[in-house]
């Protein structure tokens, strides 16, 4: 299964992003990744470029009913401190997803790694939007470069890390 899977990690996306163009980018791109039969999907969950994401892949699920997305939380308040339309957004994708997963009942030190370490570890790829060299989003791609994922970065124009 691993070798069908996809782990979606992203950081919020830049201000002057073209939203549009990114979400056709990630509509290109998960395309080729189901033509390779990568099917399944697994994403965080977090606002900015997993929500798009996810909304992404729920359009081409209506299409294509290979898909399959498992939201992996890291806790049961994920959600604690978000913009309002951000909840509200990441409740729908919620009751959509085919399955979620939460890698700890409450915040706990460590429970986020412990979601990014189990993205990674049930992924071949890792696409993402990294567009800086710090935080959750960076240490996830690290991971998944030093377990020989192959790494889409959307924010690069697909450079591979």
């Amino acid at each position: 299964m691993r070798e069908h899977t996809c782990c979606i990690t992203g950081q919020q996306l830049a201000p002057e992003e073209d939203i549009k163009a990114l979400k056709e980018r990630l509509a290109e791109v998960i395309g080729q990744l189901l033509e390779q039969d990568v099917t399944n999907f697994l994403l965080g969950g977090s606002p900015g470029f997993e929500l798009l994401a996810g909304a992404v892949l729920l359009e081409k699920r209506m299409r294509d009913p290979r898909i399959t997305l498992t939201v992996i939380l890291p806790h049961k308040d994920a959600t604690k401190g978000w913009r309002h339309e951000d909840i509200v957004q990441h409740g729908r994708f919620l009751k959509q997803a085919d399955e979620v997963f939460y890698t700890s009942y409450s915040k706990e030190k460590g429970c986020v790694q412990q979601r990014n370490r189990c993205l990674v570890n049930n992924s071949s790829v890792c696409l993402c939007y990294l567009n800086r060299k710090v935080g959750g989003v960076w240490y996830t791609v690290l991971l998944s470069i030093r377990k020989g994922l192959k790494i889409i970065n959307l924010r690069l124009k697909d450079a591979v890390l």
